[in-house]
């Protein structure tokens, strides 16, 4: 069976093809999966269908992002649902299981980023933080006001506090860059010294870069989500109904609060998320 495919074309070069539409988050997290393909044969070549090329920009495992409906006839690895159908799963491991791949060691995202071209304009020199704090659905959304009370803290610190994201929700914090491209949000996060916010796209951006950080999670389970829980910090609040997304019957795509009242993130304090922080920061600094 191993060998099956060079006995019939005596040639390594095997081709392969996946297709997960989206999300950001989503796709990048394929990325320690692909690494490991493209170390088991060298010569495979893996071909992406996505909504979200921009992620596996200058990935070496990945040979070209398609459209799926131009290779109709070619057998595709269809990870849409993948981790959905299994909640109670990494999503890293929801994929491996898929792809028939064993679960890799690092489940850390990879993200390859263009020849570094200098500070971006407008950024301040000092020491800042990458804040991201987008209007989500209950359980994942952290208030803006408790946000809003890290940021002040986070200034008589010492460090400048910018906000990412499509809109500037964070009143005292610097949003110069509401609506950047991934390219100049990504850059953001790579120059900054942490990061802090949801689980969401510019969380894992941050944990491929192995940046320092603290997270709120309230419906979602960061054991499901995260590779390296001392670095990126999750921040919970200490409710019965935690994790409840995990709970429910699959596919999970989305939750509503069993409760309709999310207490899982709305009991999150400004003082729990200074603290993860700073955890996460003196770990940095005793490597």
């Amino acid at each position: 069976h191993k060998w099956e495919g060079y006995l019939k074309t005596k040639d390594f070069a095997e081709e392969t093809y996946i297709h997960r539409v989206g999300a950001q988050g989503d796709v990048l997290l394929l990325t320690p999966l692909l690494a490991q393909m493209k170390r088991e044969n060298v010569h495979r070549k893996i071909y992406i269908s996505t909504s979200c090329p921009q992620l596996l920009a200058g990935n070496p495992a990945v040979s070209g992002v398609i459209s799926r409906a131009s290779r109709s006839s070619e057998t595709w690895i269809d990870l849409d649902g993948a981790y959905e159908k299994s909640p109670a799963m990494h999503i890293v491991d929801a994929y491996a299981q898929k792809m028939g791949l064993p679960v890799p060691k690092d489940r850390h995202p990879l993200i390859y980023l263009a020849e570094d071209q200098g500070p971006l304009q407008g950024v301040p020199e000092a020491p800042y933080i990458v804040f991201h704090a987008p209007k989500s659905w209950p359980g994942r959304e952290i208030p803006f006001g408790v946000l809003t009370q890290v940021v002040e803290t986070m200034k008589q610190s010492g460090y400048r506090c910018l906000e990412i994201g499509r809109s500037h929700n964070l009143s005292n914090a610097e949003g110069r860059f509401i609506g950047a491209d991934w390219k100049i949000a990504t850059k953001l996060i790579k120059d900054s010294v942490g990061f802090i916010g949801i689980d969401s796209a510019p969380m894992h951006v941050a944990h491929a870069l192995r940046k320092p950080g603290a997270v709120a999670f309230g419906c979602i389970n960061p054991a499901y989500r995260l590779a390296d829980m001392e670095r990126m910090r999750p921040v919970m609040a200490d409710v019965g109904c935690q994790f409840c997304h995990h709970w429910q019957s699959a596919p999970r795509t989305f939750s509503d609060c069993l409760r309709g009242d999310p207490v899982c993130m709305t009991r999150i304090t400004p003082e729990q998320i200074v603290e993860e922080f700073e955890i996460a920061m003196r770990g940095k600094h005793g490597e």
